[in-house]
């Protein structure tokens, strides 16, 4: 019996559709019934039309790029900006967001960034390689600034832009995590006061938000960019990754 996938997902405490004590649920995808093993109220099917090698991203990345999406409080028609929208966990949001009826708008570098985005749904894109003044295009746009900002980029620019990129009572969603310890989320506290911002955090989601996570894949909404490889290419794969230049998720095949 040989597993597809393996994840962990973190549980949080007292919340809705996950288990009490704030435990961490090990979760693997078995071919021969096409659900996750372990107790019951651990186990998450997969859904008809949703392949093994699409639910392993789907159910580490997906279903952390649409809890963030849930997280922004962004309603369909409204504007939300994705800094670094061509990654791993951007790409996600950008499809989570637009089958959302969120108004994209994707800031990642390069004409294949762009061309990803674009055929992903974001309404617009951004070059943050080209482009001098990122809010100022944001405020272009969107005339008042956007609803929300996902940050899954790990860099210190990206906090430090993402709060100029947002409306009065717009909602800053932390998901990236760099590095260095150092690199702060959110603004100074007059333009927060004043301008009534929201800084919230967002790290995965409960086996509720999983499952509709995964029915978006099942409705042909949502699906992972895959990046297919052996072992052999891990090596390959992490400096693309470290470089920006990985499109969407990587997935090795360990086993015949």
């Amino acid at each position: 019996m040989s597993e597809a996938a393996e994840l962990w997902i973190q549980c949080s405490r007292n919340i809705p559709g996950v288990l009490p004590h704030g435990r961490s649920l090990r979760h693997k995808v078995l071919h021969n019934d096409h659900s996750f093993q372990g107790p019951e109220l651990m186990r998450t099917r997969i859904p008809e039309g949703v392949s093994d090698e699409e639910a392993g991203p789907i159910m580490c990345g997906g279903v952390t790029a649409y809890t963030a999406c849930k997280r922004s409080g962004v309603r369909p028609g409204q504007w939300i900006v994705m800094p670094g929208a061509g990654g791993g966990l951007g790409h996600l949001g950008v499809q989570y967001a637009k089958a959302m009826g969120m108004r994209v708008i994707a800031i990642d570098g390069g004409p294949e960034k762009e061309k990803l985005c674009k055929q992903l749904g974001a309404e617009h894109f951004l070059d943050f390689e080209k482009t001098k003044d990122l809010p100022g295009e944001v405020m272009k746009i969107t005339t008042y600034g956007a609803h929300g900002v996902i940050v899954t980029a790990a860099s210190k620019e990206g906090y430090a832009t993402a709060p100029h990129f947002l409306r009065p009572g717009g909602t800053l969603v932390v998901v990236g995590l760099p590095k260095d310890e150092t690199v702060i989320a959110g603004a100074p506290p007059i333009m927060l006061a004043l301008r009534r911002l929201n800084v919230v955090g967002s790290v995965t989601g409960t086996l509720k938000d999983t499952e509709e996570a995964l029915d978006f894949t099942a409705r042909g909404l949502v699906h992972p960019i895959l990046t297919k490889g052996t072992l052999h290419d891990v090596d390959k794969f992490c400096k693309l990754m470290g470089a920006g230049k990985l499109p969407g998720r990587a997935v090795l095949k360990v086993a015949a």
